[in-house]
């Protein structure tokens, strides 16, 4: 008798499990490590331009809830970390590897701790299912066509080129924007990573209907967030469908204190929007006061004088063999940075 139950259990069990969606990442000429290179030097780069939050509570608070949801989530073992940017936009966004940031403006907006948990969940699940670095194999291989694609297998290619082909780091569109398809995924891996970590996965599909709900009203609080994150065909539904194969999560005390976070961030001054951020930072960085040191710009190099083309011509072979152009003997060639080029 104790046998038939087991047995009984046991084909539950399974039906259960069986009965969760399951979602494999997709092509990639990366590995998990370049991943994390990647991410690594984006996010340096964005923490140039981008205002952030350097509140020990507010960060802590959201570093609580990933680290909650980083101990259950699938995927290679990345070292997840999370910011807040002070921005008004409701938004979100992860780096490959893992860096992720999240808006003040969308912990403003969130109702519940749940809800918050899970738009990170959403931006973890893109990470785990590495869909930045997916997007940007597709990419090298449409512009460097097929042909490559046995030299790149053997190695022969290093981050730095494979990333500078298609944009180079930091907020790379080819990192950020995603597919319909990519989105689902990310919605069905993220429900299955609030249920282990305690959460309601109801909660996201919530949060993303009053978010589209809303945009009608207010478009541009939300332009940034559906910019890049296309919804995808009844997206709360998928969700909930999801959420019933699941079952009811395992019963979690919350991390706790979201009301005082948000009157944290209340009593700062008013955020920019992404869009408002950006400018003030390329008018920072205008020629303005650039020639005064005094005025906190750097003074331009001397260039000295720059001398007449040679008619006698050099040839410049690239480090990859892509391409081979010729130059004046009496220049120097510089090989080009693509460190600040965007999609």
């Amino acid at each position: 008798m104790k046998r038939v139950q087991f047995l009984v259990l046991l084909v539950v069990a399974c039906s259960h499990l069986m009965g969760q969606t399951r979602v494999k990442p997709g092509f990639n000429l990366f590995s998990p490590e370049q991943d994390v290179e990647i991410g690594a030097k984006s996010a340096e780069e964005i923490e140039g331009q981008l205002p952030i939050i350097e509140e020990s509570h507010v960060q802590d608070f959201i570093g609580q809830i990933g680290e909650r949801l980083g101990e259950v989530i699938q995927g290679p073992d990345f070292p997840y970390q999370f910011k807040v940017t002070n921005l008004a936009d409701i938004n979100a966004f992860a780096l490959p590897g893992g860096y992720m940031y999240i808006n003040r403006g969308l912990i403003e907006a969130a109702s519940t701790e749940a809800e918050l948990a899970g738009v990170m969940a959403h931006e973890m699940a893109h990470v785990a299912l590495r869909h930045g670095t997916n997007q940007a194999s597709k990419a090298y291989l449409a512009q460097a066509g097929l042909g490559v694609l046995g030299g790149l297998l053997g190695g022969s290619s290093s981050t730095g080129q494979l990333i500078g082909a298609v944009g180079g780091f930091g907020l790379n569109a080819v990192f950020l924007k995603f597919s319909r398809a990519a989105e689902e995924q990310a919605d069905i891996v993220g429900a299955q990573t609030l249920v282990k970590a305690g959460y309601d996965p109801l909660a996201m599909a919530d949060f993303f209907e009053m978010m589209r709900v809303q945009s009608g009203g207010d478009p541009g609080k939300f332009e940034q967030f559906f910019s890049t994150h296309p919804a995808p065909a009844n997206r709360a539904r998928r969700i909930e469908e999801e959420a019933r194969l699941l079952g009811d999560p395992k019963p979690v005390s919350s991390v706790g204190g979201l009301k005082e976070v948000q009157q944290e961030l209340g009593r700062l001054p008013e955020a920019p929007s992404m869009q408002e951020a950006m400018q003030k930072k390329g008018e920072s960085g205008s020629t303005g006061s650039e020639g005064d040191p005094s005025d906190g710009g750097a003074k331009p190099p001397d260039l000295g004088r720059i001398e007449p083309p040679s008619s006698q011509l050099e040839a410049y072979h690239s480090r990859n063999g892509v391409f081979r152009i010729r130059y004046p003997s009496n220049w120097s060639p510089t090989p080009v940075s693509y460190t600040h080029l965007t999609l």
